[in-house]
């Protein structure tokens, strides 16, 4: 919780969240236009799961048709996550919106090629999603099933590339929660105290 001070070894804590991109988001909000820490995690939740809505209409639309993808829209938009961490300051509306930014630029598009570089840059947005949640690290299989399906050359290599990419962020990310948890004493992230 950002918004949390707790002293450790008689200094305020510094709280490494182990899901870092909401508070960067509210944190420039914040900075930038003032208000309250927790308008802005709001805020956060509200517009990237807005953002994530119309990337499924968009996603659903070029795999089925248009009525289909009104239907997913619904079921998304009423679905209790939707509704619960929809508002949240919480990473799961973030964290789902590059997933699906990410499955996005996997699909074929009209020319039916998958270039390279959407392949990197989803391999980026598949980066910035599991540093959010290290758990939809689930979803790694589907990547690489997209991969497999799609025309690129050099489909083993590509792959490797965009494993590699991908890894590239959660590694930075929690390598540094690990070390600045074990040099400082004032510095924590639960991730870690967790295990």
């Amino acid at each position: 919780n950002p918004k949390t001070d707790t002293l450790i070894s008689g200094k305020k804590a510094l709280h490494l969240n182990q899901y870092p991109l909401p508070s960067v988001v509210a944190a420039i909000g914040l900075k930038v236009f003032g208000g309250t820490l927790e308008f802005w995690g709001r805020f956060q939740a509200i517009l990237f799961n807005l953002l994530t809505m119309a990337l499924l209409v968009f996603i659903v639309r070029k795999l089925f048709s248009d009525s289909i993808a009104w239907i997913a829209l619904a079921v998304y938009a009423l679905s209790p996550y939707t509704l619960i961490y929809g508002q949240a300051f919480m990473s799961e509306s973030i964290a789902i919106f590059f997933l699906f930014l990410c499955f996005h630029l996997l699909l074929p598009t009209s020319n039916h090629k998958l270039s390279q570089w959407r392949l990197i840059i989803s391999a980026l947005m598949f980066s910035i999603t599991i540093t959010g949640r290290v758990h939809f690290f689930i979803f790694y299989p589907l990547c690489l099933l997209l991969i497999f399906f799609s025309s690129v050359e050099k489909k083993v290599f590509w792959a490797v590339t965009f494993t590699l990419v991908a890894l590239l962020l959660p590694i930075l990310w929690y390598g540094y929660t690990y070390f600045a948890s074990m040099r400082v004493d004032n510095v924590h992230t639960n991730i870690f105290l967790q295990l």
